[in-house]
């Protein structure tokens, strides 16, 4: 295998984990911000007001990104596949 190949496939992957990371983490971390924010401005110090609806929403978030996510990720095997020839030359 070529070095220019290996590198391509390495890009090809990070690539793939930021584009199917990206957007939960995204999310999780402004709700994250939000929540904290309220809990600071309110003054309420439970650790359930900001677990339990936190996890609510990155819950509800990846239940709504997972059909994009495993097309990506369908996506990116099928372009992995489609390089074994040239691996393997």
């Amino acid at each position: 295998m070529e070095s220019a190949l290996a590198v391509e496939i390495v890009r090809h992957t990070i690539f793939t984990a930021i584009l199917i990371a990206g957007p939960l983490l995204g999310i999780c971390l402004i709700v994250g911000v939000i929540f904290n924010l309220i809990q600071v401005a309110s003054s309420i110090q439970d650790p359930g007001f900001s677990s339990i609806p936190r996890f609510t929403v990155c819950a509800f978030a990846f239940l709504l990104l997972l059909p994009w996510m495993l097309n990506q990720m369908g996506g990116f095997v099928t372009r992995t596949a489609d390089m074994i020839p040239r691996i393997v030359r």
